[in-house]
């Protein structure tokens, strides 16, 4: 049962995206079947709620580095950090070297701001910018 839960849930979330809904409405209809789903099995609504807080402040911190990632990225684009990095790549890296070079900067960007996520989503965009 689970796995037809989670294929309705993906269908639904494919659909909406694909239709450029919002998807907030699969997400609350999914849980509220799956809540239905183990209620029916035998745990209680507050056994419930309570893993789902468990879940949700688990998530908290993730969620709190990709909300900083974004106002970094934010700021680096209206502080024009982000067309500085890209000027002065173009005129650095040489095109034959661009995915060796690409790695590196990440690389070091990951191990200076201390996050993966943190180093792709800042010089990952331009980057980007800089192989088109």
């Amino acid at each position: 049962m689970d796995i037809v839960l989670l294929g309705v849930s993906a269908t639904l979330l494919i659909a909406t995206a694909i239709q450029g809904g919002w998807v907030l409405y699969p997400l609350l209809l999914t849980l509220g079947l799956f809540f239905g789903l183990y209620w029916w099995r035998g745990l209680t609504p507050t056994s419930l709620l309570h893993m789902m807080k468990a879940g949700v402040l688990k998530a908290l911190g993730v969620m709190s580095i990709l909300l900083l990632i974004g106002t970094l990225m934010a700021a680096w684009i209206v502080a024009g950090t982000v067309p500085a990095l890209v000027y002065y790549g173009l005129m650095l890296i040489q095109p034959k070297l661009f995915v060796l070079s690409a790695f590196g900067l990440t690389a070091l960007v990951s191990i200076l701001i201390g996050t993966s996520f943190g180093a792709v989503g800042t010089i990952g965009l331009a980057l980007m910018i800089m192989a088109r």
